[in-house]
C-alpha cells in the first residue's frame, strides 16, 4: 500500500548516490517515505557516504543483510535474501534493522567501553556476548519504531496500514508491543521506553540466530568472537536479561541445554559477580569482582566446594596476572601485556615455592629465558635467542652452586661448556667443527691444565626450550 503521508522536502527517490548498486521497487520507496525515522537516518548515511566516511550500500554475495563496519569498508550490504525475494516489507524492515546499528554506532561504543572487562577474564565471553546482543537490541528497537511509523502511515479510512517486518524470533513483535504498552501506560519518556525495548529485544536476539552466521546463536557469535571457549559447553537453550530506566544490563542469566545455568550480575556498567548451577541446581562456580578507582580490578574465582580454582588481577592498562590453582593445591601464574600476550610464566608446587619461571617474548611466544627446578632441588637455567632457540645453559645445585654451564650454537649443537667440580676445580670443553672436542682442567686455585682430546660428554647436551608459550 502507497504511503498516505506528506514526507516534507526531501522524500527519498531510490536514485541518491547512497544506495550504490541497491535498486528500489516503487512499493519499497512507498514505505521508506512513510517512516520520518528512517527518512532521516538515510540522509544520515547519505551524508556520510558524501563526506567519505561511509560506503554506498552494496548487494552482498551470501544471504544475509548485515551493516559492515570493519576497517574501510563501512555499509550496509543488502543480501540475497531480500535481493531475490523483493518482498517490500522485508526488505524494509531489514533495511531499518542495519539502519539501526548504524545509527547505534556512537552508543554501542559508549556501551562497550562501560561493560568491557580483560580479554583473559574467566568471564570475558559472556561480557562480549552481552555487548554484541545489547547492538542487537538496539537495531531491534530502531526496526520496531521504523515499522510503527509505517503502519500509521500507510492507514487508510478502509484498510490497516503496511506492517514491515520485524527482524528477530516470532514472539519479538509481541514482547516489544507489550512492552510498548506497559510503557506509555506507565507515563516512561521516549528515552526510558527507547531503553526499554532495547533490554527486552535483547534476550529475543540472544537466542536467536544470525543471517551470517545461522548455525550459532547471536550469544555464541559474539562470545566465540573472543577466542576463548564459553563458560559451558554446547548451544544455550535461553539467554535474558534483565535492565532498568537508564538501559543498564543488571543481570545476565543463561540456561543451557545440558540442564546448568549461570548468572552474572553488574553495577553501573561493572560486573560484580558469576555463578554457575549444576543441573540439580548446586553451585560449581562463583566469581566474585572487586573493582578499584584506577580501572583495575581483580576475580576470585572458587568451585562448589569453596576452594579457590583462580585469581586473577587487571591493571587498567590490560595488562596483569592470573593465578590458576590445581586440585592438589599447586599453581600457575601467568602474567601478560597490555596485548593479552604472556610475558612470563610461573609454576608453584604445594607449598607455594616456585618451581618454574618462564620468560617470553610476547611478540613471538618464544622463551627467552627458562629456569627449571630439577629432581634434586637444584635448577637449570636456559637463555634462548630471538627464535627461541637454546643458547647457552647453566645448571645448579640445591645450594645454588654452579654444576654446569654451556653454550650451543642456532643448530643446538654444543660449542663450549664448563663442568664445576665439588673441590673447585673446572672441567672447560670446547666442542670443535670436525666432531673432537678439546678440554682442560682449570684446578682451584686457578691454574690451566693442559690440553688433551675427550668423547663429548651427553650431560652438556641442552633441554629443549623452543616450545612456544
Amino acid at each position: 500500500m502507497e504511503s498516505n503521508m506528506r514526507v516534507g522536502m526531501q522524500p527519498v527517490t531510490g536514485q541518491e548516490s547512497y544506495w550504490g548498486d541497491v535498486k528500489l521497487t516503487p512499493k519499497e520507496i512507498g514505505l521508506i517515505n512513510a517512516s520520518p525515522t528512517l527518512q532521516s537516518q538515510l540522509r544520515h548515511y547519505g551524508a556520510d557516504v558524501s563526506s567519505g566516511t561511509t560506503k554506498p550500500m552494496a548487494l552482498g554475495t551470501g544471504r544475509g543483510t548485515y551493516f559492515e563496519y570493519k576497517g574501510t569498508n563501512k555499509r550496509i550490504v543488502i543480501g540475497k535474501g531480500n535481493q531475490t525475494l523483493r518482498e517490500a516489507g522485508a526488505m524494509v524492515g531489514t533495511l531499518s534493522h542495519e539502519m539501526g546499528h548504524y545509527e547505534n554506532q556512537t552508543n554501542d561504543k559508549t556501551f562497550r567501553s562501560r561493560y568491557e572487562i580483560n580479554p583473559r577474564d574467566p568471564n570475558a565471553y559472556n561480557v562480549a556476548a552481552l555487548t554484541g546482543v545489547h547492538q542487537e537490541g538496539e537495531a531491534g528497537a530502531n526496526n520496531w519504531q521504523v515499522q510503527q511509523e509505517i503502519e500509521k502511515n500507510t492507514a487508510t479510512p478502509n484498510a490497516p496500514g503496511t506492517r514491515i517486518y520485524l527482524a528477530g524470533t516470532n514472539r519479538l513483535q509481541q514482547t516489544l508491543d507489550e512492552q510498548h504498552a506497559a510503557d506509555r501506560q506507565d507515563g516512561k519518556t521516549d528515552a526510558v521506553h527507547r531503553n526499554h525495548l532495547t533490554i527486552a529485544g535483547m534476550s529475543d536476539f540472544a537466542n536467536n540466530s544470525p543471517s551470517t552466521a545461522p548455525g550459532k546463536s547471536y550469544y555464541q557469535s559474539h562470545g566465540d568472537s573472543t577466542g576463548v571457549p564459553a563458560p559451558v559447553p554446547g548451544r544455550p537453550k535461553d539467554v535474558t536479561f534483565q535492565g532498568d530506566d537508564n538501559g543498564d544490563i543488571n543481570q545476565m542469566t543463561e540456561s543451557w541445554e545440558s540442564g546448568e545455568s549461570a548468572t552474572q550480575t553488574f553495577s553501573e556498567g561493572k560486573i560484580q559477580s558469576s555463578e554457575i548451577l549444576n543441573d540439580t541446581g548446586k553451585v560449581t562456580s562463583a566469581s566474585v569482582y572487586k573493582h578499584n578507582q584506577d580501572g583495575s580490578y581483580s576475580v576470585d574465582v572458587r568451585n562448589g566446594d569453596g576452594h579457590e580454582t583462580e585469581h586473577a588481577e587487571f591493571k587498567a592498562d590490560k595488562s596483569g596476572i592470573v593465578r590458576n590453582y590445581a586440585n592438589d593445591g599447586s599453581a600457575q601464574a601467568v602474567s601478560f601485556n597490555t596485548d593479552s600476550l604472556a610475558t612470563q610464566i610461573m609454576d608453584y608446587n604445594v607449598r607455594g615455592q616456585r618451581i618454574n619461571a618462564n620468560y617470553l617474548d610476547p611478540d613471538t611466544g618464544h622463551y627467552t629465558v627458562q629456569d627449571k627446578t630439577t629432581p634434586d632441588g637444584g635448577h637449570t637455567v636456559i637463555n634462548c635467542d630471538t627464535e627461541g632457540r637454546v643458547r647457552s645453559q647453566s645448571q645448579y645445585d640445591r645450594n645454588g652452586k654452579i654444576t654446569l654451564s654451556a653454550d650451543f650454537s642456532e643448530t643446538g649443537d654444543n660449542t663450549f661448556a664448563v663442568h664445576y667440580k665439588e673441590d673447585g676445580s673446572r672441567l672447560v670443553v670446547k666442542f670443535n667443527a670436525d666432531g673432537s672436542q678439546t678440554n682442560h682442567i682449570i684446578d682451584r686455585n686457578g691454574n690451566r691444565g693442559r690440553d688433551y682430546t675427550a668423547p663429548t660428554p651427553s650431560s652438556a647436551r641442552p633441554w629443549n626450550a623452543t616450545a612456544s608459550a
